[in-house]
């Protein structure tokens, strides 16, 4: 089983944090001393797609268009578009190939967790994550991402003096794709045990917890943790039509959590785990393997509901504020 999954970002979120971070650089990655043919690099890429991805309905019509449109391709790179469309054809709803020059030229994410706290209520916000860095296989979490837990362990920790009615957890927004990353910042905030489940297409299921301070896959610890002191306050989970992928784990984490609510607008709906592979030109390509589902292996199939639904994303908070003031104690 590849290391972990979930770790090439959005090309959209790449963007957005090349726009806001400086003063960072990502390795080079590993690049085949001898490229393929573009028909070949292209043939390679496809049929790990058909063999991994999750949603895979019409398959080989939409792989020979695929093949089609890169007959006079010169280079690896003219095969991109032809790949990413050929992954949104089969369902994958966002085609993710993260180009070399992706890689090279965006660092890992600077936002990190971040807590403000009122009237006896934290809200705790979780911006979306990315690390280039990161390599299909390596075993162990990059620099970026073990930052990125530490900080929301520290400001839950900072926060709990000051927290005696509960906590917002804010994903609204957030199209991250490395759960062990989203899942081990609130890792207080959640009971130790299982905490998702994740299919594949064949109907292999393995669960994604919290055991011995760290984010297990099976029974693999993958992101190890600092000391869990667990807190059982109640919990209001906000989300909205950009809580995706990592972003909806988190919300799936709070199902079935006793004194937990949801509020605000159904998420993306595409609730997937899966596999980076490593092309030859040093490309990333992040395929959807499984589809994930809560605690009590309710698959979420779709868009996630809230509890509330509130759309003005101002009202949003102040819905949560006062749900957790009615549950203060």
């Amino acid at each position: 089983m590849p290391r972990r999954l979930l770790l090439a970002p959005l090309i959209a979120l790449a963007v957005g944090a090349a726009a806001a971070c400086t003063g960072s650089s990502t390795p080079a990655p590993v690049v085949s001393a001898t490229l393929p043919s573009p028909t070949a690099y292209a043939t390679q890429a496809l049929d790990l797609i058909g063999t991994n991805l999750f949603v895979d309905a019409n398959w080989p019509a939409v792989r020979a268009v695929a093949l089609q449109r890169v007959e006079k391709a010169v280079r690896t790179t003219d095969t991109y578009a032809a790949l990413r469309d050929a992954l949104a054809a089969a369902g994958q709803r966002a085609g993710d190939l993260v180009s070399t020059a992706d890689m090279t030229t965006v660092p890992p994410s600077t936002a990190q967790p971040m807590t403000s706290s009122t009237d006896r209520i934290t809200t705790i916000t979780l911006p979306g994550f990315v690390d280039l860095s990161s390599r299909p296989g390596s075993g162990q979490p990059t620099s970026a991402e073990r930052s990125y837990v530490r900080r929301g362990s520290a400001v839950i920790a900072n926060a709990t003096a000051l927290t005696t009615c509960g906590w917002i957890v804010d994903v609204r927004g957030n199209g991250s794709t490395d759960v062990p990353v989203m899942v081990g910042s609130i890792a207080a905030l959640l009971p130790s045990g299982p905490t998702l489940v994740e299919v594949d297409r064949v109907a292999r299921s393995q669960r994604i917890g919290l055991q011995g301070d760290a984010v297990t896959i099976g029974t693999e610890p993958v992101m190890p943790l600092d000391p869990v002191h667990p807190i059982t306050q109640p919990v209001v989970v906000l989300q909205d039509s950009g809580t995706t992928r990592a972003g909806e784990a988190v919300v799936l984490a709070f199902h079935a959590r006793d004194r937990s609510r949801s509020i605000g607008t159904p998420t993306f709906g595409q609730p997937t785990d899966g596999v980076t592979e490593l092309l030859p030109d040093g490309a990333h390509l992040y395929i959807a393997r499984s589809t994930m589902g809560d605690r009590r292996a309710q698959l979420a199939g779709g868009p996630i509901a809230p509890d509330d639904l509130v759309t003005d994303p101002a009202a949003q908070l102040t819905a949560a504020r006062s749900w957790l003031q009615g549950q203060c104690r």
